[in-house]
């Protein structure tokens, strides 16, 4: 049975994801390179074999400690992957910081599996143009900025409207038992959720945030 340990770190405290066994996991999120979030990841790797860094998106606080893994592969949407770049000059402007990035990021295919961590790959646009959420046996869902309890990403930074919507209305598609884990705030159930996503209006612009 997975386990899922929760750490709120960098300064949008954003979820940092461990998943995993007592013998493997992964981490998703990794979205804080300050020495004490990372001692604090490491911590609750704790000696097991860390099979992946996955990021469901690139905005800074979701990456920020993405580099500081050198020996784990990264892996990410493609259409993220094409935008890594553009994600430094974002950081620069909101933090002032120069984005490290990983060196190396790989593309995310529609099923992952890492020992005995398997999980589909759902693209989620609409925060950014290769957002994901991370769905797990059916069970809990990693959503990244898609969807957050009783709310959803913004879509005026590399997003768009149309997409977040069509986003939103397939997730409400999904089993209404499967727990959300967030990429910020605090975790949620899908049923709870469907009322808000099938109210929404369907947007006729492009860039407008909730």
């Amino acid at each position: 049975m997975l386990k899922i340990e929760n750490l709120r770190i960098g300064e949008l405290k954003a979820n940092c994801y461990i998943i995993g066994n007592d013998k493997e996991c992964i981490v998703v999120d990794p979205g804080s390179d300050a020495i004490k979030d990372l001692e604090l990841i490491k911590k609750i790797i704790d000696g097991r074999n860390c099979k992946a860094i996955i990021l469901t998106h690139s905005h800074f606080d979701h990456i920020d400690g993405a580099h500081a893994f050198e020996q784990i592969t990264t892996y990410a949407h493609v259409e993220e992957i094409k935008t890594l770049k553009s994600q430094q000059v974002i950081s620069k402007m909101f933090t002032g910081k120069t984005l490290i990035l990983p060196k190396k990021v790989s593309e995310l295919e529609k099923h992952m599996k890492f020992g005995k961590i398997e999980f589909e790959v759902i693209h989620t646009p609409g925060h950014t143009k290769g957002g994901v959420c991370l769905l797990f046996n059916n069970k809990f869902m990693l959503t990244g900025d898609t969807l957050f309890k009783e709310t959803y990403g913004r879509t005026d930074v590399g997003g768009n409207d149309k997409e977040m919507y069509a986003s939103l209305q397939m997730l409400a598609e999904m089993n209404d038992e499967i727990i959300i884990y967030p990429g910020h705030g605090r975790s949620t159930i899908l049923g709870n959720e469907k009322r808000w996503i099938r109210e929404l209006p369907k947007p006729n612009t492009q860039t407008k945030s909730p």
